[in-house]
Parts: C-alpha cells; structure tokens; sequence
C-alpha cells in the first residue's frame, strides 16, 4: 500500500466507506472498480 498512489488509496477508503451503505456485493464491488478505473485513467504517464 505505501507504494501505491495516495489518491487512489483515497478513491479505495471511499468505495469501502460507500459499500457500508449498498446491501449488495456486486454493486459495492462495481463502484470500487469504478474508482480504481478512474485512477488508471488519470495516472501521468511516464516517457
């Protein structure tokens, strides 16, 4: 975990906050993939 992005780590403790809320694992593990997503997209990319 220290190497990975912070915000990311962010997006991560948010989604799990979220899935407190959301009676459904499949719905909980798409709103995670969904933020993880977002961060791969966002990432600089290095040249």
């Amino acid at each position: 975990m220290l190497k990975a992005a912070p915000d990311a780590l962010r997006v991560t403790k948010r989604s799990l906050d979220a899935t407190l809320e959301i009676a459904s694992y499949d719905t909980a593990m798409e709103l995670e993939e969904r933020g993880q997503i977002q961060m791969v997209r966002a990432a600089p990319t290095k040249r």
